[in-house]
């Protein structure tokens, strides 16, 4: 007579199908409201602390612990890197080329990058760019391991107005850049990053897979034996 279909433990296929979500999920996020109810934390870097008077400060890497422009460090928040590799990171102030929020970006055609030092899963930002100038630019976000996990072109908005960009990487995103097209500025402002409430690092979750799906092949192996 053949042997009945084994009954899988409940508790341990759950547990194996729970951890493939954060292995997997990668999105884009296409409004703020929807990442901030992502997050079970989060930091909001608004770019309003340099006490700048004049139309734009430029230097090399900012970050929390660097002296930036003169202006000492503490500009920013920690846990991220803002720089222009090949070009000059730019701090706006209000009222430059139109824009009414001060802003980060690179200078003339080149690229942002923004790079976490420390968890991450989920990041975004407003995106403006300089009244009388081309608005476009390519978003690319990597992972921890440095792989490209999604490129794709955005138009910032100008003046008053701005285009909100945001993407989920529950895996954990490692730095993200924007890279002005053509003869073009693109700016930032009110980058928003954190951890997502049900992200669980590659490095924990599969380990967490691999012992769940052991589980399941202990369980098969015990009831044939019964």
């Amino acid at each position: 007579m053949p042997a009945s279909p084994s009954r899988l433990p409940t508790g341990l296929l759950a547990a194996a199908l729970a951890v493939l979500p954060a292995i997997a999920s990668a999105t884009v996020v296409n409004t703020r409201p929807e990442l901030e109810a992502l997050f079970a934390s989060y930091t909001l870097e608004d770019f309003e602390t340099l006490g700048n008077s004049s139309q734009t400060i430029s230097g090399d890497t900012l970050t929390n612990g660097a002296d930036w422009g003169g202006y000492g460090a503490g500009l920013v928040a920690p846990g991220v890197e803002y720089s222009a590799p090949g070009a000059t990171l730019h701090w706006n102030v209000d009222g430059f080329y139109g824009l009414v929020t001060r802003t980060l970006g690179d200078a003339h055609n080149g690229a942002t990058w923004i790079v976490y030092t420390q968890s991450v899963t989920a990041m975004g930002f407003d995106l403006h760019g300089y009244d009388g100038y081309p608005n476009d630019a390519v978003i690319s976000v990597y992972d921890l391991a440095d792989d490209l996990v999604f490129s794709g072109s955005v138009t910032g908005g100008v003046g008053a107005t701005n285009t909100f960009f945001g993407y989920e990487h529950a895996a954990g995103i490692g730095r993200v850049t924007v890279d002005a097209q053509g003869s073009n500025y693109m700016m930032i402002d009110n980058h928003a990053y954190g951890v997502t409430s049900a992200a669980v690092p590659a490095p924990a979750a599969a380990p967490l897979l691999v012992a769940a799906l052991g589980g399941l092949a202990a369980a098969a192996r015990r009831r044939r034996r019964g």
